[in-house]
């Protein structure tokens, strides 16, 4: 009898558009890669932009914008060595990351469908976190993942409109993460052949 490993999972697909390529987002938040044409990759397919539409290559220079915000309207700042956490009710929060989840650089987060936080915050590296009600500490690390990212800080992290975890690094690479663990049927026939059979497997154990 085979068990489902328990292993928390955050497959993970990184589209390069090549050094002379572009990768950013839409208005609607789709992740696009541009290599000659630009392409928005949607819940299940890629669709084209059509020539007079534009697309972001980089993140806001807002100082005072949040690190990231919750869909119940929590919101995040910090991420370095700790969080600052304001509730929907306006009660505020500090908290002190763990050794294994600190980091260095630039953080950058973004927060599932569940209120899940996925912190960018070391190269190569992303750590997620759920919020703890009534416990002693207000959150905790629930899993960490290191394969499969590229070795630098993402400039920009967000959740698309599918619900997936996306980041863009150097500006020509998206990464399509899937907080969930499952990734859809239509978008495995999307991807090569080697990332179906090979690389996938390999980040779905993590």
């Amino acid at each position: 009898t085979r068990l489902p490993n328990p292993a928390p999972r955050l497959p993970t697909w990184l589209i390069d558009a090549g050094a002379r390529g572009d990768a950013g987002w839409d208005p609607e938040g789709w992740p696009v890669s541009k290599s000659g044409g630009a392409w928005r990759l949607k819940e299940e397919a890629w669709e084209p932009l059509k020539p007079e539409e534009t697309f972001e290559t980089e993140a806001p220079a807002d100082a005072e914008a949040p690190l990231a915000v919750a869909p119940d309207g929590t919101t995040y700042r910090g991420g370095v060595d700790g969080l600052e956490i304001t509730t929907p009710e306006g009660e505020k929060l500090e908290w002190s990351l763990p050794p294994e989840a600190t980091g260095s650089g630039r953080p950058r987060a973004a927060v599932d469908k569940d209120g899940r936080l996925f912190l960018f915050n070391r190269p190569g590296r992303v750590v997620r976190l759920a919020l703890t009600p009534g416990a002693a500490e207000p959150m905790r690390l629930d899993a960490s993942f290191e394969e499969g990212l590229p070795g630098a800080n993402p400039r920009h992290v967000w959740r698309d409109p599918a619900g997936r975890i996306c980041a863009v690094y150097f500006g020509t690479t998206v990464a399509i993460m899937w907080p969930d663990g499952q990734v859809p049927a239509a978008i495995r026939q999307k991807m090569p052949s080697r990332l179906r059979e090979g690389q996938m497997q390999q980040l779905e154990r993590i």
